[in-house]
């Protein structure tokens, strides 16, 4: 439930409103906006701690001339003055004032008057509100078309001010909710009422996997206002659109008319869009969809569906997308009868990614009779749908009789994969696959098998032969071109860990020379590529290269939003990269979702420890111990390659408990096994944790490897450890500086904060960089000795910390405003801090309770 919100983002808006009330250049400011975009709350906020005249106007006022302005006037108007004499004595009254409207569109012609009188003769500064697109008086919109005050046009949120809105829920949800909303704060605000909204699950219903979403009676009120007065053939455009959007004009025209296709346009209800030669209609808001679906009766539902899969097929249907739709409409509309249309459209969607849409028709096309094809889709969907047990029983089903060599080759990789990657029954799945090669008379088909053991082998954590084993397949002779994809991506794992990010690199922009031949069979690869691709990035310290993979990879998925499994594997990519930057609770949020996506997959274990990790960086004890007991309880040998990260996590959840000395421990044995591997990445990475957490430097070693390892932070880590073990001061600052440079801020600040113990003036900057981490803790951030601040410095940095604004705090404490931005100010100097954020992010990270001095 959400009761008052908080204030968040339109940072440049209120420093644009700030600035021009200082500067006085023009008249005013005018804010335009959509309804519900914010407007009112800006302003609300740009007028506190002011002397404003605040006004609202209303439809309902704009019948009594200058009534919105009365509790401002003088309570004696001059008798028989006129209309004109009336609004020079208002302007007399209000001369020399801020004035405030919200909503100036609805203002009665004399207020609007007034302003413009007002801003004419430089007598008043105007901030006013208008709705984009709505009538106004013309006095009001002569303001800003006669260039009497400058003119801003407000925009949606961001997707960072809903997670700073609601920054309790998953990542997914967040998205989620600002593709719903368009970024609109007023629906955003009523769509999280309902709370269903906020689960990042959801019930398959549309072509495009589009779920329902439980409405609040409010926002369903809000939208069906927008609906009154449209005629039957207007709402069905509307109903077309909302189970099949987009769709194309002539379909809708056959099935409606173009005047209620004209009508919802200019109505602002659907947009116009081309692409290619086509011309469709699209929902102006996704909101929209989810009401009008609520709404619309379940037979009815059916029937628009069916029609929208007949009048497609009539009008032809040539591109892939189409052959996907119309299925899902026949799915659906309970008209699909056929099994080669679900299947052909099954494929489709599961190279598109979207894995949800695609288990949905590959299960219908078992049910409908498909044979053995259709069951060895379904069987490939389940696995890839972390439904292992499901994917068995599938398997278990398939009828090989009458098989030829290229369904036996399918069947024995989908039984292998989810032996290995499913079930973790790995030498199990090694088993099937040699058996399988060896009686494989198609080369082509046993390339296939060969390769994929070399993956499975590789993960397994016997990465030496599995790299000759890909080297040879990718010199001989041509291989179908999942398989080629599957040798680079051996490559780009083992190269990832060991140090090698060029080679890494070279080899997956090897494997994405060839993606459209292989991505449609394997699209699997691409995702564990992609993270992996990250991975040797972070490891190097290149943080923009590795967080612009991440990113791009995650929002290729994200706008289908079908492949639980995939998106949770990417969202763990993202987790990476922002622990690596310092922001840990950033880093927690992602993981959170990495983790739900991943539930009962093998990958799980991965994502739960590095939620571990990044939990007690943040210094959530309770969250990462039980993460990391969950990883550790599920952990698979099928994926010793990357069980280091599950390693590398434990120092630091023995840390935030308490114990240091298990903590360094830990981090030394990950280094010595990380050794034995070759994985010379994982072991800087816990060599570095490890000093880190107070054990002695491993200066040599560290030297050592960054000279294999490529990248450079191997050379940051050697530096940094040298300059430790020799308690050289300006060593560690410029080993802070490089980590900064690298944008590995929480490395920064522990290596300053280690300076601070040999010269303490060191503190404040180690506590400017902390302040920049979301509340971080580590041993060397909490050994800072803290600043003391007077009582009162703390009583208001305490309140203020906790998002009270200064007016509020002057109310509370029965000061000045100038009193308490005075303390504030000397608070935030002496604890290295430059603001509200910074000062509550220090105060959560387990520093609230801030020392004391006795007032002078």
């Amino acid at each position: 439930m959400v009761g008052v919100w908080p204030f968040v983002g339109r940072v440049d808006e209120i420093a644009e409103i700030r600035a021009a009330v200082g500067a006085r250049a023009k008249a005013g400011l005018l804010i335009a906006g959509p309804a519900g975009v914010g407007k009112s709350r800006l302003l609300r906020e740009a007028c506190a701690d002011r002397d404003v005249v605040s006004v609202q106007a209303t439809r309902a006022g704009a019948g009594l001339p200058l009534g919105v302005f009365a509790p401002h006037l003088p309570p004696n108007p001059p008798v028989d003055a006129g209309p004109a004499g009336m609004v020079r004595w208002a302007a007399e009254a209000l001369a020399g004032r801020v004035i405030a409207v919200d909503d100036a569109h609805l203002l009665d012609d004399a207020s609007a008057t007034l302003l413009l009188h007002l801003a004419a003769a430089g007598r008043a500064f105007l901030l006013l509100t208008v709705r984009s697109r709505e009538p106004a008086p013309d006095a009001i919109t002569a303001l800003w078309k006669d260039d009497w005050v400058a003119r801003s046009e407000l925009g949606p949120f961001t997707v960072g001010d809903v997670r700073a809105v609601l920054p309790a829920i998953s990542e997914s949800a967040v998205r989620r909710l600002h593709r719903l909303t368009g970024g609109n704060a007023l629906m955003l605000r009523e769509l999280t009422l309902s709370g269903d909204a906020l689960d990042g699950t959801r019930e398959a219903r549309s072509p495009r996997g589009s779920g329902a979403v439980r409405i609040s009676p409010r926002l369903a009120e809000l939208v069906h206002d927008r609906l009154a007065g449209l005629g039957g053939d207007e709402l069905a455009v509307l109903e077309y659109l909302s189970l099949g959007e987009p769709v194309g004009l002539a379909a809708l025209i056959a099935l409606t008319s173009a005047e209620a296709c004209e009508a919802v346009e200019e109505a602002q209800l659907a947009t116009v869009l081309r692409d290619g030669r086509r011309t469709q209609l699209r929902l102006a808001h996704p909101i929209y969809g989810e009401v009008i679906r609520a709404s619309c009766p379940v037979l009815r539902a059916r029937r628009r569906q069916a029609e929208l899969a007949a009048v497609t097929e009539a009008y032809g249907h040539r591109r892939r997308e189409d052959v996907m739709r119309i299925a899902a409409w026949r799915l659906e509309s309970g008209t699909a009868t056929e099994p080669g249309p679900l299947l052909a459209a099954a494929t489709l969607a599961y190279a598109v990614s979207d894995l949800s849409l695609a288990l949905r028709l590959a299960e219908a096309a078992v049910a409908a009779g498909g044979g053995l094809d259709a069951t060895l889709t379904l069987a490939e969907f389940r696995i890839w749908s972390a439904q292992p047990e499901e994917a068995a029983a599938a398997l278990a089903l398939a009828d090989l009789a009458d098989s030829d060599e290229f369904q036996r080759a399918r069947y024995a990789v989908n039984r292998a994969i989810n032996l290995g990657w499913g079930l973790g029954r790995l030498d199990e799945a090694l088993r099937v696959l040699d058996e399988e090669a060896a009686r494989q008379p198609v080369r082509e088909l046993a390339g296939l098998l060969v390769s994929l053991r070399a993956a499975q082998q590789m993960l397994g954590g016997q990465w030496r032969p599995a790299v000759a084993v890909a080297a040879e397949l990718l010199g001989g002779p041509p291989l179908p071109p999942p398989a080629t994809a599957q040798a680079h991506g051996v490559l780009v794992h083992v190269r990832a860990v060991t140090g090698d990010v060029s080679g890494a690199r070279a080899a997956a922009d090897a494997a994405m020379a060839t993606v459209d031949a292989w991505a449609p069979q394997a699209p699997f690869l691409q995702v564990g590529m992609d993270s992996m691709l990250t991975l040797a990035h972070l490891l190097a310290g290149e943080l923009p290269a590795a967080e612009r993979a991440a990113e791009e990879a995650y929002e290729r998925l994200a706008t289908v939003g079908g492949w639980p499994w995939a998106l949770g594997c990417l969202s763990m990519s993202r987790g990476w990269a922002a622990r690596y930057r310092g922001r840990v609770a950033e880093a927690v949020r992602w993981q959170r979702d990495a983790v739900a996506n991943l539930d009962g997959s093998p990958w799980a274990p991965l994502c739960l420890a590095e939620l571990a990790h990044a939990a007690a960086l943040a210094g959530d004890a309770d969250t990462a111990v039980a993460a990391l007991r969950a990883a550790g309880e599920s952990r698979s040998a099928a994926f010793e390659l990357l069980n280091p990260l599950i390693e590398l996590a434990e120092p630091w959840v023995l840390a935030v408990t308490g114990r240091l000395r298990e903590a360094r421990a830990a981090a030394l044995r990950t280094a010595r096994r990380a050794r034995s591997y070759g994985f010379t990445g994982f072991e800087a990475a816990a060599l570095h944790d490890a000093m880190r957490l107070d054990a002695e430097p491993a200066a040599e070693r560290l030297t050592a490897l960054s000279d294999v390892c490529e990248g450079p932070l191997g050379d940051v880590f050697a530096r940094h450890a040298r300059a430790l073990g020799d308690g050289d001061v300006r060593g560690l600052l410029g080993a802070a500086d490089r980590f900064e440079e690298l944008g590995l801020t929480l490395h920064a600040a522990d290596a300053v904060a280690q300076a601070a113990r040999i010269s303490p003036a060191a503190g404040d900057r180690a506590r400017r960089l902390a302040s920049r981490c979301e509340g971080a803790v580590t041993p060397a951030l909490r050994a800072l000795s803290m600043p003391k601040l007077t009582d009162r410095e703390r009583q208001i940095a305490e309140l203020a910390a906790r998002g009270a604004t200064s007016r509020e705090i002057a109310a509370t404490l029965v000061l000045s405003v100038r009193t308490v931005d005075n303390h504030l100010s000397r608070a935030y100097a002496k604890l290295g801090v430059t603001g509200r954020a910074e000062l509550a992010r220090l105060m959560r990270g387990g520093r609230t309770d801030l020392p004391r001095a006795h007032d002078s």
